[in-house]
């Protein structure tokens, strides 16, 4: 894919394969949650779906 210039290189290195769900969270959590520093929020619909 980085050959093609469909996925950048440095995107390359975010490609995680696992069997393991813990292993899963702990990528998840180091390279999206902590990262980019996100918070649980409540989801509350919109008025007009209620």
């Amino acid at each position: 894919m980085s050959k093609n210039e469909s996925i950048s290189t440095e995107d390359m290195s975010l490609l995680f394969v696992t069997d393991s769900v813990e292993e899963l969270v702990e990528h998840l959590k180091k390279h999206a949650i902590t990262k980019f520093g996100l918070k649980k929020q409540t989801y509350k619909p919109k008025k007009w779906f209620e």
